[in-house]
């Protein structure tokens, strides 16, 4: 059951339930650090309210995938690379499992937001989230689990749409 709640919170990667709020900004205001400097208010201001849409696109899809066991039509708006395949494997586990996963409760804190060359992001998140697992057909399995898991996500701009995705994301112990 332990893999499978890592591979829960890799599909999660930022989910919750509705509706979705924003995530929290770090301490101080600011979000966008290191060598971050020269990005003035209104170019951070814009970024993270970027990250803030991404991260809320992404919350619908695991919420979805979490309870369906499969990859939502879209995940490819919010999700690229080895993330979309992870969160493509995590779904499919459950579902050789015949478990779902009902969210009852989540919350996403940004911890650290960093601009990276080319226009990538880099951040690290803190989840505490409450999951419920039930058989395929609904019923629940036991008691609700509460996790709290920290977690660095890589984010990257499509080439040709300039669409920010997210990327990889790394469990940090």
């Amino acid at each position: 059951m332990n893999a499978l709640l890592l591979s829960a919170l890799l599909l999660a990667l930022a989910s919750g339930s509705p509706p979705a709020e924003p995530p929290a900004r770090p301490p101080g205001g600011g979000g966008v650090g290191g060598g971050s400097a020269t990005l003035r208010a209104p170019a951070r201001r814009a970024l993270e309210d970027e990250v803030a849409a991404l991260l809320r696109r992404d919350e619908r899809l695991a919420v979805a995938a979490l309870w369906s066991d499969s990859v939502p039509a879209g995940a490819s708006q919010a999700l690229g690379g080895p993330a979309l395949g992870a969160f493509a494997e995590a779904a499919a586990g459950r579902r050789r499992e015949g478990v779902r996963l009902r969210m009852l409760r989540s919350t996403l804190t940004v911890v650290s937001l960093r601009r990276l060359r080319q226009g990538g992001v880099e951040l690290r998140a803190r989840w505490r989230q409450e999951l419920e697992p039930a058989s395929l057909d609904g019923a629940p399995l036991g008691w609700p689990l509460a996790l709290e898991e920290d977690a660095e996500l890589l984010l990257r701009r499509l080439p040709g749409s300039g669409r920010l995705v997210v990327w990889k994301v790394e469990l940090l112990r």
